[in-house]
Parts: C-alpha cells; structure tokens; sequence
C-alpha cells in the first residue's frame, strides 16, 4: 500500500514538473521570437495582436521583470480566467516571478493533468505556432499590423488600473517633485535673506 502510495505521490510531481515545464517553455519561445527587435516595435505587434495600448503594454513589460514572454503568458491566462492582470501580477510575484507559474496556475484552478490545464495549454500551443509565424512575416515585411490578422481583444475590464508597482513609482515621482519644490522655495528664501542683509549693510554704510 506504501509503496503504491509512493507511486502515486512521484507521478503526481512528475505532472507537476512536466506543467511548469510547459509555462516556461512557452515564455522562452515567445521571449526568443521578439529578442532581436526592439520593445517598440513588439508592443506595436501586439498591440495590433490585443488591442491593448503600447503604453500599457511597456507598463506590463517593466512589471513582468522586463521579459515579454512572462507578458504574453501572463495576457492568456488573465484572458483564459478571466481574471484582471493586476491579480495575476500580484501572483506572479507572491509565486517567484518565472519559477512559479505552475503554482500560480493551480491557485486558479489550472491543476496538471485537468481538462482545464489541457485547454489551456492548446491555447499556449495556438499562440506558440501564431508567434512564431508573425514573427517569420514580421522579419521579411516589418508591418506591425501582421501581429492583427488573429485579433484577440483584451478586455478592457480586466485592466483598467495600473500595476501596483507603476502607482508606487507615481507616488515617488510625485513626492520627489514636491521634495524638490519645497528644497528650491527654501533656497530662494535663503538667497532673499542674505541680499537683505547685504543690502542693509550697505545703507549703514
């Protein structure tokens, strides 16, 4: 019974490797497809892809750890859930960025060897397949509207407020400039004051 047992417990941890294997295979492919152009002109791809702003798509850029393939992954399974990306943002980040997707997954449902994890992983299949096909066309023609010609809408509801992490960078900015403001006001105080001192020693005289 152990031993079955045993079996049991091992297959499953196969599963579960295999799954992350899967996620990871797929970010790596995606990633290697976009590696020789620039981060413009792959939000423009898809942006036409999506319909998600280029401005929004380098905000997830910086979010995902700079890696457009956590990106893409991260668009499936926010679309595939229908879950807002600041959620699998925050997860992303709980599970340790690009090792756990497999985790972050499961806390959604998609458990190794389900209907839904097989679902999902065609999806990741289909988009492999049309990655790497836009890609070829996109290297010989250059026109971003290639990334359209199986246009996937992103719901605007699943995104709709920034990443945490961009709020956070918008308070900083905010507290520097008002940091700044407040240091140049006391400086032209202090300059003030000391013309008025010179001045006024210059009429005693």
């Amino acid at each position: 019974m152990r031993k079955i047992f045993l079996i049991l417990v091992m297959a499953a941890a196969s599963i579960g490797i295999q799954a992350q294997d899967d996620y990871g295979n797929f970010s790596l492919s995606i990633s290697n497809y976009n590696r020789n152009y620039s981060n413009s002109q792959v939000s423009s791809l898809y942006y036409n892809h999506y319909g998600i702003p280029q401005q929004k798509l380098n905000e997830l850029y910086m979010g995902f750890n700079m890696n457009w393939g956590d990106v893409v992954l991260a668009i499936e399974l926010s679309r595939f859930l229908n879950v807002p990306i600041n959620t699998i943002y925050d997860n992303y980040h709980m599970y340790g960025g690009r090792s756990g997707w497999g985790n972050l997954a499961k806390k959604h449902g998609i458990k190794p060897g389900s209907a839904k994890f097989r679902n999902f992983k065609q999806r990741m299949n289909n988009e492999n397949v049309y990655w790497r096909d836009t890609y070829n066309d996109y290297k010989v023609h250059k026109n971003p509207k290639i990334g359209g010609k199986k246009r996937y809408v992103y719901p605007d509801n699943l995104m709709r407020d920034p990443l945490p992490i961009n709020k956070n960078r918008g308070r900083d900015y905010n507290d520097r400039n008002n940091r700044n403001k407040n240091y140049n006001e006391q400086g032209k105080d202090q300059r003030r004051d000391k013309n008025n001192r010179n001045q006024g020693r210059d009429d005693s005289r």
